[in-house]
């Protein structure tokens, strides 16, 4: 039976409103951007092999990881490159507007306006 992958998507959004996948910190943001690397290689992988399937678990997964990264503000300028490294990718803005992009592009500058005021020291 096909799965709905906008329902797998929205039940993990859902369940990380109560406990996100992550702290909400900039290593979190790092850790959520090496887990969408590790799926789009099991991916891959898949595809290498001769499996065409959808898998609907790995792609909204790392769906909602990108939400997930675009909604959580980074701390510092390493948060705010990750969240740059994901509206650059492929699959970010290039791709069409994704859900919290806006966002996010409005902390990475409070980012950026916080750490030229105060003197490259945020």
């Amino acid at each position: 039976m096909p799965t709905n992958t906008t329902t797998i998507y929205e039940r993990l959004l859902q369940e990380w409103k109560a406990r996100p996948p992550f702290a909400s910190t900039d290593a979190g943001l790092i850790a959520a951007e090496q887990e969408i690397a590790a799926l789009r290689k099991k991916q891959a992988d898949l595809r290498a092999a001769g499996d065409d399937g959808d898998h609907d678990e790995i792609g909204d997964r790392a769906m909602a990881l990108e939400t997930w990264i675009a909604r959580t503000a980074p701390d510092t300028m390493i948060g705010a490159a990750v969240k740059l490294r994901r509206l650059a990718d492929e699959s970010g803005l290039e791709a069409g507007a994704g859900h919290g992009d806006v966002e996010s592009v409005r902390q990475v500058l409070a980012v950026v306006e916080r750490e030229l005021a105060s003197g490259g020291r945020a």
